[in-house]
């Protein structure tokens, strides 16, 4: 993950109320996934200011409300959906499959979305937008890390404490939404491609799209080897590792009941 180490997160993120989001269920409301080990959680519609001083310019960005995997993929799920297991992490020990899939590309990531868009029709499963990540992270917290202004293990596996290995998902404090390992664990993909800054970025949340000389992918929340600095709610890299696969790397998936916001181009 290519980041700085550490940065200062200005603003107020607000929690804009509209028409639609009187409707919708409350925050964190959780509900089954399509394979056994998914649920998901309801993220509200509203408002909030992204980014840093460091990774700027800082934006309002409005989110529609979607539904967001309360962990990351696990490898049981993969293995369930893929009928493999790619992970670096993984020697068929039973307790393997309760930590996050990793070592899995972007393309193979939304191949999964798919096959599981196949399995369950009443559903659209994408990976999520930056912005969606980020709104999803912070659950309405300005802090520099969701849960306040200074590095707190109990809520993330990083450097210090994971002993250079991932574990089993769900196993540290989670956000305000119900959100477990949104920083530490693994880096997650996004679907935009990666920009150095967010001058031109939409403003609904949409994920940026790539070209000749943006052909990389955002990734997201820092891992099992991040400093504290690469675990904060903004901060953000991209994976250049061959073939775009990483023991450091998996992911999460976000479903809407209608098809989402055009995808970003490949």
């Amino acid at each position: 993950m290519k980041a700085p180490g550490s940065w200062i997160l200005l603003g107020t993120i607000l929690i804009c109320g509209s028409p639609a989001a009187s409707e919708e269920p409350a925050a964190g409301t959780v509900s089954d996934g399509p394979v056994e080990g998914m649920v998901f959680a309801w993220i509200p519609s509203g408002g909030f200011l992204m980014g840093s001083r460091i990774y700027g310019p800082q934006h309002e960005v409005t989110i529609q409300g979607f539904e967001m995997m309360t962990t990351e993929v696990t490898q049981a799920v993969w293995e369930e959906v893929m009928g493999t297991v790619p992970s670096f992490f993984y020697t068929g020990a039973d307790s393997d499959f309760a930590r996050p899939v990793e070592s899995v590309s972007w393309e193979h990531c939304r191949a999964f979305a798919d096959s599981l868009s196949a399995i369950d029709s009443t559903h659209v499963y994408r990976l999520p937008s930056e912005a969606e990540w980020e709104y999803a992270c912070r659950a309405g917290a300005s802090t520099i890390f969701f849960w306040g202004g200074a590095m707190e293990g109990e809520f993330c596996w990083f450097a210090d404490n994971s002993g250079s290995t991932t574990h089993r998902v769900g196993g540290r404090l989670p956000n305000e939404w119900g959100l477990y390992d949104m920083v530490g664990n693994v880096d997650e993909w996004c679907e935009d491609a990666y920009w150095s800054n967010y001058e031109g970025a939409a403003s609904d949340g949409s994920p940026r799209s790539g070209d000749a000389e943006h052909v990389y992918h955002v990734i997201r929340g820092g891992n099992w080897g991040s400093t504290a600095g690469s675990c904060t709610s903004a901060s953000r890299g991209y994976c250049v590792s061959l073939g775009g696969k990483s023991s450091y790397t998996g992911f999460r998936l976000v479903r809407t009941d209608t098809p989402g916001r055009p995808s970003a181009q490949e």
